[in-house]
């Protein structure tokens, strides 16, 4: 969960930094086979970022506008 102000870059750490590196991560560990069908992950602008496993990323526009939806719902893997 990031807090701040309005502007102040959380979705940006979010979605382009740490959310990224996660995804070239899960993309990186796939086989060559598998990796030859999606497209090209770009490496983050980052210095380090260490211990972070596959990420799944949940945009506020992309909600079904239901109170009761869960991660789980939402990405139908519950």
């Amino acid at each position: 969960m990031f807090t701040g102000l309005s502007g102040s870059g959380k979705s940006s750490l979010a979605f382009d930094t740490i959310f990224a590196e996660g995804q070239r991560r899960y993309v990186e560990s796939l086989s060559a086979y598998a990796r030859q069908f999606l497209g090209q992950v770009d490496r983050p602008d980052v210095d380090f970022i260490e211990g972070l496993s596959p990420a799944v990323s949940i945009d506020q526009k992309s909600t079904n506008r239901n109170p009761r939806s869960t991660v789980g719902t939402i990405t139908e893997i519950y």
